[in-house]
């Protein structure tokens, strides 16, 4: 088959697709890129991992038999995993501390292992939150796995409501112990990863009583399985349950009985409990006490984007090969194939399939913008903390910007991954394509760690605030400030042309429309507290969620735009100038979804004029789709698909890999035989 890959790539100088992968992902640094690839390729290489080739473990041999259950059979292929990355370590010489090379080699392996969740979050928790002598205590055991914790926070009636939480805490002076105690059904520790089977130990979130007095939900180290035996300690009941969406991962269920710890496995970092029972908290310690859920957010955010771009990359690719119906080789610019005629068109060149594609190819590269965004704005909150008293002055803004891109990031990037899907038609279905495993254990995550409807009302609320001059939002909503409203937006584009080309003019208008959504809800709740009505903000939260999803628009493209403006310092003048399209093309397609919401901003003419423009940089981008992919450098390894890897051989990939379903083995054929003589027996009998 021609390699029509080959002749997409053809008009980019491989120095430029090197500069902006090492620029994008690398931080500039060619020796970065080296290392990282070759960590990515000895995962690939390793016969440890080999069974994560394809997408869905089950086509890949699973993780070989079990006597119990197909989950548990799973549990041991990751724990081989785990096991791999833990002598792959010793042999690369990565230590604890070498944070960069520890992310790159868990980001080559495409599947999320069972002690994730231990290593991303709670080991990040205890260093957060607790003492340095509560982290000399804890820290050695986790990091060797010697103790395997959870993060125990969600329960079955209370999730994104975290001060509902049933479960209590609740000190015995008599003992210095607290005595852990879940109320009732309703109160069980629900979906925590790494607790159904591994964990021995649980972060887990519960109300502190001290004498009688509530003092809200505080983190506390739990023993919950015996580390020699494994067995649930007394007062514990614990268990999976059952099968989900990530193929490796052991969610599970607690509950508490009168079960003591130690006074001193309570976070104390932020809050303390004394010998006596004495109870005291440092300033904003409640707050605080929330901060893991804010480094979880900050990683969604920014792993949002590496997940889209698998997908992206797969769809992409697929496109450019796979042709389609014909136009007397109008538009067939590509080299003939071998499948079908020559004048046959990849569907890439369908302008339909460039509207439902290319846009998220620029999402992809908005999001990797914002999320190193999102990165450094919480490594900055929590270098302020760690300053004297701790300053806190963005900690408000920090929060409510985090809880309202998670949303957005997680929700462009799930619903994506589908489109992505349908982009390529039926085959894009079958789960050699890649996106089931992508969608499968990404999209749980719009409801992790917050339900995303909930967290753009903690957005919402703060720009509230911001406006009412209650608030400060120096740090992304800086133009929400009422000096700043009242500037004028410049002058709308008259053409095409104009539309694609003014990057300030876009995000003046997309800033004008975040202010004009969040001033009319404001109005609104003015005037239905001003009615009577009993529950104002309930009867808004539609307009509250619009107002989050405008406002983190802006962000995005204003993080976006930074970036542009640095490429054009930092990369030759064609790379930047493609950035610069994709930047404009996320801008403009989002206004164009959205001209409703500007009605009174944009005239008749101005509104065809973003059309004009989206099309255009449609045009722009469409014959640098396929390198602008190459540059977000995934290792087939780590897309799972047939129809996506880099040579560009999707039909032969997709018959050798059915040829190793083991359905498709002698045995498995055999068995076949036997099924339908059963079948043919069965029917028989009943008409007899």
């Amino acid at each position: 088959m021609v390699d029509l890959l080959a002749h997409e790539r053809a008009a980019w100088v491989p120095e430029h697709g090197e500069a902006l992968t090492t620029w994008l992902r690398d931080g500039g640094d060619p020796a970065r890129t080296a290392r990282r690839r070759r960590l990515a390729e000895a995962v690939a290489q390793d016969a440890e991992f080999a069974p994560l080739t394809r997408s869905g473990l089950d086509y890949a041999g699973g993780g070989g038999a079990s006597s119990v259950s197909p989950q548990l059979a799973r549990l041991r292929l990751g724990a081989r995993m785990i096991a791999r990355v833990f002598s792959l370590r010793k042999e690369l010489g990565i230590e604890d501390h070498d944070v960069d090379q520890l992310a790159e080699l868990y980001s080559a392996i495409p599947a999320t292992l069972p002690t994730d969740l231990h290593f991303g979050v709670c080991v990040p928790f205890v260093r957060s939150q607790f003492t340095q002598e509560q982290q000399a205590e804890f820290l050695f055991p986790m990091l060797t796995l010697g103790h395997i914790y959870a993060y125990a926070q969600t329960e079955l009636a209370h999730g994104s409501n975290v001060r509902g939480l049933e479960t209590t805490a609740s000190y015995l002076p008599d003992t210095d112990e607290f005595e852990l105690h879940s109320p009732d059904a309703s109160s069980t520790k629900w979906w925590p990863g790494c607790m159904g089977v591994l964990s021995t130990h649980v972060i887990c979130m519960a109300r502190l009583k001290v004498a009688g007095t509530d003092y809200g939900i505080t983190p506390f180290v739990v023993p919950v399985r015996d580390v020699e035996t494994h067995r649930p300690l007394p007062g514990v009941e614990i268990g999976s349950i059952g099968p989900t969406g990530y193929e490796l991962v052991d969610n599970g269920f607690l509950k508490f009985s009168g079960v003591r710890i130690p006074r001193t496995n309570m976070a104390m970092k932020n809050s303390q409990v004394d010998r006596d029972g004495k109870f005291t908290r440092a300033p904003a310690g409640e707050k605080l006490a929330f901060g893991g859920m804010l480094a979880v957010r900050a990683l969604i955010v920014r792993g949002g984007a590496g997940t889209l771009g698998k997908a992206v990359t797969i769809a992409t690719r697929y496109s450019a090969i796979r042709r389609q119906f014909g136009s007397d080789g109008a538009i067939n610019s590509a080299a003939p194939s071998a499948v079908g005629t020559s004048s046959e068109i990849p569907v890439l060149d369908y302008t339909m399939q460039q509207y439902r594609l290319l846009p998220l190819l620029s999402a992809v590269y908005a999001l990797t913008f914002v999320g190193k965004a999102m990165q450094q704005m919480h490594e900055d909150l929590q270098s302020r903390l760690r300053q004297g008293e701790g300053d806190t002055s963005t900690l408000a803004e920090v929060h409510a910007t985090s809880a309202g891109l998670k949303a957005f990031v997680t929700w462009i990037a799930g619903s994506g991954i589908e489109e992505c899907r349908k982009c390529c038609g039926g085959h894009g279905y079958s789960r050699f394509a890649g996106f089931w495993s992508l969608f499968e254990n990404y999209v749980g995550v719009q409801t992790a760690e917050g339900d995303n409807f909930l967290l753009t009302q903690q957005t919402a609320k703060f720009l509230l605030k911001l406006i009412a001059g209650k608030a400060g939002g120096g740090l992304t909503a800086q133009y929400m400030t009422a000096e700043i409203r009242a500037n004028e937006v410049g002058s709308e584009p008259t053409t095409a042309r104009a539309a694609a080309d003014d990057r300030v003019w876009q995000l003046q208008l997309l800033q004008r429309r975040s202010c004009s959504l969040a001033l009319s809800t404001a109005e609104s709740l003015q005037k239905l507290s001003g009615g009577g009505a009993s529950d104002p903000m309930n009867l808004v939260q539609v307009e509250l969620m619009r107002m989050s999803q405008a406002h983190c628009l802006v962000v995005v493209v204003e993080s976006f735009q930074r970036a542009v403006d640095r490429a054009q310092r930092e990369l030759p003048k064609e790379v930047a100038d493609h950035l610069a399209s994709l930047c404009s093309l996320f801008s403009l397609y989002h206004i164009e979804q959205q001209l409703g919401d500007l009605i009174g901003e944009l005239s008749a003419s101005g509104a065809s004029a973003v059309r004009g423009g989206v099309r255009l940089l449609l045009e722009t981008v469409r014959p640098h789709a396929v390198p602008l992919v190459d540059a977000l450098d995934h290792h087939d390894f780590q897309l799972r698909s047939a129809i996506g890897c880099r040579d560009g051989r999707a039909y032969e990939r997709l018959v050798e890999w059915a040829k190793l379903d083991p359905t498709n083995s002698p045995k498995g054929q055999m068995e076949g035989g036997q099924i339908v003589s059963e079948l043919r027996s069965t029917v028989v009998k009943s008409m007899l």
